[in-house]
């Protein structure tokens, strides 16, 4: 995958972003080929594709990767067939991300279908009974568990699933009916991408937003605040999102290059983000600054901003420099320390 490699990097416990749209995809694993297909379509045209399969930790639970998926990806895309349809887990990622698209503007929902039963009016009704028919069976070995005296919270969550599957297939047919789903059957595969990357391509990538809570600015003044503003060009400006495997903290690192006559001026932003468990959603930023770089790093800046960060940097950003910035945050050392720490990720290889 030459181009997914341009964007995206697990070495070393973390995952790094480098402004590329991300997409996570829905299926039901009988489906498995076609969303292979789907995912190595949309790699090609330069988008980060997050499926289970490639990233999911064995034993990792499965509602919080689902949730994880759905809020720290841009677009999700659903596979829909008959098999899908019925699953009480793809069910519970259509309707996660109908919520994110209706609170978060920014979030995209695109149905991609392979089996066209969903449009006839009868499918609710055929679908039900075969849910039913699964709560039956559930039903049907309650009394056995009791009698072996096992504890039935396995069957119960199934069913909790299915009731919820349920409740919901409704809500989840008339939005599959009111949006524009895409064929990506064989005879309609390539038009239909080129249509999908063109809708992921709309969604506007903006980091959390942190304004007012906790933020700590450069302490040193910076000749980017002193330089006169109608004279200063912004040349380029990325940033990278990096995530612990863990799932417990993300960096923002952001590098924007400013050009005023002859001079080149760099400027590091960087913002950090913690949370205590995975399945909740990163708050707002614990440190949140901008500062100039030493011009002595400028073509270390320029490398990194071109190429991506590498793994030594993306760790040092993810590590010491995030921790220097914590402990300046409660005055356990110096901010000019800090950011000090926080340049040196540029002169790590």
């Amino acid at each position: 995958m030459p181009l997914l490699s341009q964007y995206l990097s697990e070495d070393r416990g973390f995952t790094q972003f480098m402004d590329a749209k991300t997409v996570f995809i829905s299926y039901n694993h009988g489906d498995s080929e076609v969303a292979d297909k789907l995912k190595a379509a949309l790699e090609k045209n330069g988008i980060v594709v997050r499926i289970d399969k490639a990233v999911m930790e064995p034993g990792e639970d499965i509602q919080g990767f689902i949730e994880d998926s759905i809020r720290e990806t841009d677009a999700t895309i659903t596979i829909v067939s008959n098999r899908s349809l019925l699953s009480a887990w793809v069910a519970l990622e259509s309707v996660t991300t109908f919520y994110s698209e209706k609170f978060q503007c920014e979030k995209k929902f695109i149905a991609c279908y392979i089996d066209e039963d969903f449009f006839k009016a009868d499918f609710r009704i055929k679908a039900t009974k075969q849910i039913d028919a699964k709560i039956n069976e559930i039903d049907q070995l309650i009394p056995e568990y009791n009698a072996a005296k096992i504890d039935t919270n396995d069957l119960n969550s199934q069913k909790s699933r299915l009731y919820k599957l349920r409740t919901d297939l409704g809500e989840i047919l008339k939005k599959l009916r009111e949006s524009l789903a895409m064929d990506i059957r064989d005879s309609s595969f390539d038009k239909s991408i080129d249509k999908i990357v063109a809708s992921i391509n709309t969604v506007k990538v903006e980091p959390p937003i942190s304004e007012g809570h906790n933020k700590i600015t450069n302490s040193t003044p910076s000749p980017l605040v002193n330089s006169a503003p109608n004279r200063m060009i912004t040349a380029l400006k990325v940033r990278f999102i990096l995530n612990n495997r863990d799932g417990l903290r993300q960096v923002i690192f952001g590098l924007e290059k400013m050009v005023q006559g002859d001079e080149i001026l760099w400027k590091i932003n960087f913002q950090l983000f913690e949370r205590l468990k995975k399945s909740d959603a990163f708050n707002d930023a614990l440190v949140d600054f901008s500062l100039a770089v030493n011009s002595s790093l400028n073509a270390q800046a320029e490398r990194a901003a071109s190429q991506g960060l590498t793994p030594g940097q993306s760790a040092h950003a993810l590590g010491p420099a995030a921790d220097a910035q914590k402990a300046a945050h409660i005055g356990e050392i110096s901010q000019a320390e800090a950011n000090q720490t926080t340049q040196d990720v540029l002169r790590k290889t």
